[in-house]
């Protein structure tokens, strides 16, 4: 007999919830992004990394924790962040080598953001009057909603019985 699993959540993992829904507020919404499109892309970079840094700094003070490690250093910080970059390298799709190759569309399709602002577009067709509902659904709700299955499901321990 299985026993019934409730859904239990510490205080740090709902300030990480909340961490990342505001995380989505301030970096997803279109006077930051039109702001970070001014820049080349040297510069826009160095500005993504030092709100990626600065993020993960902030998390590690307040005691966060990922996948059961807790940052404890700048070191480890710089890792995760090279482990990130690494990694956007690959599932990014927004370097101008896309655009010239023919991909361009590949910027918004095959992004985890064009995705999801795709399936709510779905429902809703985008409009200069709605746009910031889409992107209310979108960014900070949706976030919110994965992050908290994320962080859900990282502490379900399966039940072998």
């Amino acid at each position: 007999m299985a026993s019934k699993s409730s859904f239990k959540i510490t205080w740090q993992e709902w300030v990480f919830v909340a961490v990342m829904t505001i995380l989505a507020i301030l970096f997803t919404n279109k006077y930051w992004l039109l702001l970070l499109a001014k820049f080349n892309p040297a510069v826009g970079f160095l500005i993504y990394y030092i709100v990626v840094y600065a993020s993960l700094v902030l998390m590690s003070y307040g005691g966060l924790i990922v996948f059961g490690v807790k940052i404890k250093n700048p070191i480890q910080i710089l890792g995760s962040g090279m482990i990130l970059f690494a990694f956007f390298m690959i599932f990014n799709w927004s370097s101008e080598y896309v655009k010239l190759v023919g991909a361009d569309r590949a910027l918004w399709n095959n992004s985890e953001d064009g995705l999801i602002f795709y399936l709510w577009s779905l429902l809703i067709h985008p409009t200069s009057g709605n746009l910031w509902l889409l992107w209310f659904l979108a960014f900070p709700l949706t976030i919110f909603i994965i992050t908290l299955i994320g962080v859900w499901l990282v502490h379900r321990k399966p039940n072998l019985n």
